[in-house]
């Protein structure tokens, strides 16, 4: 599995609004990370459908996160922006092969698979918070 540019510029700009803890707009996050805008206004506007923040219209409006960073975790971002999380089909529809009942590479797999999950579901947007910012390491280039 790999996760997509859309993804982890999802998490960047999810850490960015986490770490400034204030409305922006979609040019002032495209510009602090470096993410061409129509990338930015997309992937916002399936942050939003997800409800992982919300809009606000008119004057001084922007988008910000819609619940506070603790409760934002790794697996839901991966779901909204990906869909369900599998490594191959036969892990999460077992009728997808016919021999996934008695393979042993399909419970090695759904192992692997479990442990990616846990580790997703077990972080959150605040436990990737950084001290800086407006290091390098948070551009999109």
């Amino acid at each position: 599995m790999k996760l997509t540019r859309s993804t982890d510029a999802a998490f960047r700009i999810l850490i960015l609004m986490a770490s400034e803890q204030k409305r922006q707009n979609a040019h002032q996050i495209s510009e602090a990370l470096k993410i061409p805008f129509n990338h930015t206004a997309k992937i916002l506007q399936t942050l939003a459908k997800a409800r992982f923040v919300r809009t606000v219209k008119g004057k001084g409006g922007g988008v910000e996160l819609a619940s506070s960073p603790e409760n934002i975790r790794l697996d839901s971002v991966i779901c909204a922006m990906e869909g369900p999380i599998h490594l191959m089909e036969c892990t999460i529809y077992e009728d997808a092969c016919p021999l996934s009942s008695k393979c042993s590479l399909s419970r090695k797999i759904k192992e692997a698979q479990d442990s990616m999950i846990r580790v997703f579901s077990q972080t959150t947007i605040a436990d990737l918070l950084v001290e800086n910012p407006d290091s390098e390491n948070n551009s999109f280039d």
